[in-house]
């Protein structure tokens, strides 16, 4: 819930839908953990206990979906079922601390003169503070030679 409040809806990792018998009614197969966080953002938004950025509220007022239109019943709840298999068992594989490195130091470059600034966006992608300058010191030097 933290990154979306941070960041956003990303538009890349879209709840996947299906139709349900009530016109315009849907049901999500696939994001419903991401779709809670927004519910819970957004009402703690409507209760004044947090402000969100109006640019950040935008990503999540509407939210883009695939949706899945398969007639037959049986194909699209294996469809579904492929999806989250793809998502949740085979999932995507996760960077080293390296790759993770070089990224942090990507990012860096495009900000030299506000490192901190730079580091603050750790979080959101899943790596500790803490562990995040150990990474960055064996890469600093490319910053000094680029």
């Amino acid at each position: 819930m933290d990154s979306i409040r941070t960041i956003g809806f990303l538009t890349v990792d879209r709840l996947v839908v299906v139709p349900l018998p009530q016109e315009g009614k849907y049901k999500v197969i696939e994001g419903n953990r991401r779709l809670g966080a927004i519910k819970t953002l957004l009402d703690d938004k409507e209760a004044g206990e947090i402000d969100i950025d109006e640019k950040i509220f935008a990503t999540l007022t509407k939210l883009p979906v695939l949706l899945l239109e398969e007639p037959d019943k049986t194909k699209c709840e294996h469809l579904g079922r492929v999806l989250q298999g793809v998502r949740h068992v085979s999932s995507i594989r996760s960077w080293g601390p390296y790759q993770q490195a070089q990224l942090i130091v990507m990012m860096l470059k495009e900000g030299r003169d506000q490192p901190r600034r730079a580091l603050q966006n750790v979080p959101v992608m899943g790596t500790s503070k803490c562990t995040t300058p150990v990474f960055v010191k064996y890469t600093i030097p490319c910053l000094i030679c680029s």
